[in-house]
């Protein structure tokens, strides 16, 4: 592990992240001091949330594995926990919540943990979609060994499937999304009580049209996201890094 934290800190993405999620806590805390309330403290836990998945995909993306059964439970935790990244858009409903602090405070606020969540969702994706396409990871640092060795840059059939397979995720996190803003079902339930949350998901795939707002916001949320993700990889390809060499996500 500490070659993964020599190296984590030098991928520019890192750096916005820890300055996005600085911000967001001041503003969590210079309400709470001002407004001597703690309501909107859940966020730093839905920040957390939201840091696990980035966390667990950091790991696959920079250290070399050399188990296949290590980076399949590695990927099937991180699944379970990426819709939590940018569930934090959802939280964007309690900006009417009344309170001793403006509105617009209370907007900056949420509207600020919404944009880092998604950008834990977009950099978190991101990483496993370079490794699983099985493109070579270019050097982070300049002592990084080398990247993974034996992969190859994907073929045009392989890179269309890897985009399907990347939509499909999304979607499938928007309806977990819909199952914890509106079920209130936690990501670690699958665990602790399977069979009700497995219930609740089998009953809207096998009864879809008993609940159209199940998939009405499952297919307009996840489709908004597909759109943002295919965006935020595009524009990847025009921001500067410190080097060349050090470029990030080879997209």
């Amino acid at each position: 592990m500490k070659y993964y934290f020599r190296t984590v800190f030098f991928l520019p993405s890192t750096k916005v992240l820890i300055l996005l999620s600085v911000f967001s806590l001041a503003l969590s805390f210079l309400r709470g001091s001002f407004a001597e309330s703690s309501f909107f403290f859940f966020m730093i836990w839905n920040l957390f949330l939201a840091w696990i998945p980035w966390f667990i995909s950091s790991v696959f993306y920079i250290v070399p594995l050399r188990s296949k059964l290590v980076e399949v439970i590695l990927f099937v935790i991180w699944l379970l926990f990426f819709p939590n990244a940018h569930y934090m858009i959802t939280d964007l409903l309690h900006v009417e919540f009344p309170g001793a602090v403006p509105n617009w405070y209370d907007l900056t606020l949420l509207f600020s943990y919404a944009c880092t969540g998604l950008l834990y969702a977009f950099v978190s994706l991101n990483f496993v979609e370079v490794r699983i396409m099985g493109i070579p990871r270019p050097k982070i640092t300049p002592r990084d060994p080398s990247s993974f060795r034996g992969l190859v840059y994907p073929t045009p059939v392989r890179r269309l499937i890897m985009r399907l397979v990347i939509s499909f995720i999304i979607y499938l996190s928007c309806f977990g999304i819909y199952l914890g803003r509106f079920l209130r079902w936690n990501s670690w339930d699958i665990i602790m009580d399977f069979q009700s949350v497995f219930q609740d998901s089998l009953e809207r795939i096998l009864m879809p049209f008993e609940h159209g707002e199940t998939w009405a916001f499952t297919f307009i949320f996840g489709t908004m996201i597909n759109v943002l993700y295919f965006c935020f990889t595009k524009l990847l390809l025009f921001v500067p890094t410190q080097s060349r060499q050090f470029e990030e996500v080879p997209v």
